[in-house]
């Protein structure tokens, strides 16, 4: 009996190692499920593997794998706003990115953390 898809998802989590194998079998099962290619990218990324984490995003765009970018929203004074990874469309955004970059700097400095 070989295992399925299912299996080498339940092997994702924990160790970090057992993790990047489960990945990589559920890429060759699902090669269509960019799910499966996050997973990896993710588990390259938490292990430290950054050249490998940038030949799987190569990949992804030449098999045409597409990633929907991350997004949020919040509600302001009875209006909705959409944010997505990468969007600089908002005709605020100029203002909204000086607050991010304000407010990240306080959390570091509250932290005393150092940004990757």
């Amino acid at each position: 009996m070989f295992p399925d898809a299912r299996i080498w998802q339940i092997l994702l989590y924990g160790n970090v190692d057992i993790g990047i194998v489960a990945a990589r079998e559920l890429v060759a099962l699902q090669p269509e499920n960019e799910s499966s290619f996050v997973l990896l990218s993710n588990l390259y990324a938490s292990a430290g593997m950054w050249s490998d984490v940038r030949q799987l995003r190569r990949e992804m765009k030449d098999k045409v794998v597409c990633k929907e970018p991350g997004s949020s929203w919040i509600q302001v004074k009875g209006s909705v706003h959409y944010f997505f990874a990468d969007d600089t469309s908002h005709p605020r955004n100029e203002e909204i990115y000086v607050e991010l970059d304000t407010l990240m700097k306080q959390m570091l400095q509250l932290h005393g953390s150092v940004m990757p």
